[in-house]
């Protein structure tokens, strides 16, 4: 059995206050029938008051905050039974963290808790805490606690305890942001469940369940400010969230297990083609001296591909793929009611390049002086729109000019001779000339000469072996 202590003011938050003796648990104190944990009277509220104050509340949440929240959001790596102890939650066992599998609850509900494997005769606490515990001091944890609803019992002598916490009708803590269910700034900052521990007074946490209030409200999605909303392949661009509380939830914050821990990476397309991008999301900051929730903040930027068309193109920029829950998979799925993916698109205006086009390589390097050569042309800054670049071979212009990307045009030689430079020209400029341009007309074959016979006469019935020479002359069977 545990008590439920209600009305107790916290006035005390560091000093540690002694074991209870004997004499002190006042009469009726012993172990319950059937040893299944112990209450203390409640006649003898006074040492109520005194564990509470002293130690109970700042121990709990310490514990809570250092050992078992410890993480955004009460991810499932920190939340479950532990330090030997195997706890129950209306029959279930932690962790049952996550979008759609915390423990559904509402206000003024009962929660059913049994534990075992706890120390034996051991003061044991209930409490909940707002998902701003884990983001304050362990020494200031106690004010994102109900004390209120705390309830308290003693373990049996085989470390086993059953009873009942009361879900308040009204959350209170002495921090007035501290609420349960979370509110929706909380939400959107990734900070989505309550948590309700099992704990010691001398701050050892054997159990965290996070909590979902029924009703409790889902995150608004994010959203992306670009800046500039206009650029050219190469550019860069950075981004933002918008200037709204209701923008700011990016499920990548809560990869952040603590305030120190490195921000989330995400990746960035333009128009499909991914872009080189340092992109992150910080987590969430809680300042309780001046009540102030700072929400994760997006923030890099990206370099236009150049692979990416002109035109209007979307950028989307997608967290990492991580989830709130690892029982969900590798993937940036955060389940009911919170959606299957955490991104966020805006559009851009992908201009023509602003830089002359280069020249990098082209296949093949040879042709026909009588032209018809198709050949591809490789380098950067074409243009993918109709007619708007063309293709040089010297000083003579190519035909069938098409490029599939900013990157790779082909088209068909003209006629010429020699070794010519292959141009490419467009809006921005004639790409220069290199070694990676050169493209050799073959010279067209010459009529053969004969220089001398051997020998110059012979019988006029034929049959004399004559050797010719000269030039020109072709060692194909047949071609002579």
């Amino acid at each position: 059995m545990v008590k439920t202590l209600r009305n107790v003011t916290v006035t005390q938050r560091h000093c540690n206050g002694p074991a209870p003796r004997a004499s002190e648990q006042g009469h009726g104190a012993g172990r319950v029938a059937g040893g299944k944990g112990a209450v203390l009277p409640v006649s003898n509220r006074g040492f109520f008051r005194k564990v509470i104050r002293a130690t109970t509340v700042v121990a709990v949440v310490a514990a809570v905050d250092a050992g078992a929240l410890a993480g955004i959001a009460a991810r499932a790596a920190y939340a479950g039974s532990m330090n030997g102890a195997s706890c129950t939650f209306n029959g279930s066992a932690p962790p049952n963290e996550g979008p759609g599998s915390a423990l559904a609850i509402t206000t003024g509900s009962s929660i059913a808790i049994s534990c075992t494997g706890l120390p034996a005769s051991t003061f044991i606490v209930f409490a909940e805490s707002s998902p701003l515990a884990a983001l304050v001091p362990s020494s200031d944890g106690q004010d994102e606690t109900d004390t209120s609803a705390v309830v308290f019992g003693e373990s049996s002598s085989s470390g086993d305890l059953s009873g009942t916490y009361s879900v308040p009708s009204s959350f209170s803590a002495s921090d007035s942001n501290a609420q349960c269910p979370p509110t929706q700034a909380q939400v959107n900052a990734g900070l989505l469940y309550c948590t309700l521990a099992v704990a010691s007074t001398g701050g050892t946490a054997y159990a965290v369940q996070t909590l979902e209030y029924s009703g409790q409200a889902t995150p608004a999605p994010p959203s992306l400010v670009l800046s500039p909303t206009s650029a050219a392949p190469g550019a860069t661009v950075t981004v933002s969230d918008a200037s709204s509380p209701s923008s700011y939830w990016w499920g990548g914050g809560l990869t952040a297990e603590s305030s120190t821990a490195s921000p989330a990476t995400m990746s960035v397309s333009v128009g499909g083609t991914s872009a080189t991008a340092s992109v992150k999301v910080t987590p969430p900051t809680y300042d309780y001296s001046t009540a102030t929730l700072t929400p994760p903040v997006l923030s890099g930027s990206f370099t236009v591909p150049s692979g990416a068309s002109a035109g209007s193109a979307t950028v989307t920029v997608d967290e990492a793929n991580v989830t709130a829950d690892s029982g969900n998979g590798a993937s940036d799925t955060f389940g009911s009611p919170y959606g299957t993916d955490v991104a966020a698109s805006s559009p851009l205006t992908v201009t023509a390049s602003t830089s002359a086009p280069s020249v990098t390589g082209i296949s093949p390097t040879s042709g026909a002086a009588a032209g018809g050569t198709s050949v591809t042309i490789t380098g950067t800054g074409f243009s993918t729109t109709s007619g708007a670049t063309t293709v040089d071979f010297g000083t003579n212009a190519a035909t069938g000019v098409s490029c599939s990307s900013t990157t790779s045009c082909t088209a068909t030689s003209p006629a010429g001779s020699g070794t010519v430079d292959v141009t490419v020209t467009t809006s921005a400029g004639t790409s220069a000339t290199s070694s990676s341009d050169k493209f050799t007309y073959n010279a067209p074959a010459s009529a053969p000469s004969v220089t001398g016979i051997s020998p110059t006469s012979g019988a006029a019935a034929g049959g004399t072996s004559v050797t010719i020479t000269g030039t020109g002359f072709s060692t194909t069977s047949g071609a002579t």
